[in-house]
C-alpha cells in the first residue's frame, strides 16, 4: 500500500509542534502572542487545506500574513474615522468661534 497524505489540519498541528521549543524560549508575554498567531493557522484551515504546497510552513505564513494585513486595514479603518471626526470637530469649532468674534464686533 502506498503511503496516506495527512490532511492540511494534521500536518498544520504536527508543524506546530515542531515549533514548540521556539514557543517554549519565548518570555510569557511573547509566548501568548506567539500562540495567537499559530491560532490564526488554525482559523483559516479551510482556506489553507485549498492550498497546494508541498511545505506546510508556507501555507502558515501566508495566515499569518494575511491575518495581520486583515487586521491592519480594519485598523486603518478605524484611524481614518477618527480622523474624519477630529477634523469635523475642529471645523465645527472653528465656525463656532469666528461667529463668536463676529458678534463681538461693533
Amino acid at each position: 500500500m502506498g503511503r496516506t497524505i495527512p490532511s492540511y489540519r494534521v500536518a498544520l498541528e504536527e508543524e506546530i509542534k515542531a515549533w514548540k521549543g521556539f514557543q517554549d524560549a519565548l518570555r510569557a508575554p511573547d509566548r501568548e502572542i506567539f500562540e495567537n498567531m499559530l491560532d490564526q493557522c488554525r482559523l483559516y484551515a479551510s482556506a489553507g487545506s485549498m492550498a497546494v504546497r508541498p511545505k506546510i510552513i508556507e501555507v502558515m505564513f501566508m495566515t499569518v500574513l494575511f491575518a495581520h494585513h486583515k487586521m491592519l486595514k480594519e485598523l486603518s479603518s478605524i484611524v481614518q474615522k477618527i480622523l474624519e471626526e477630529k477634523t469635523a470637530l475642529n471645523n465645527e469649532l472653528q465656525e463656532d468661534e469666528n461667529s463668536e468674534n463676529t458678534s463681538l464686533q461693533p
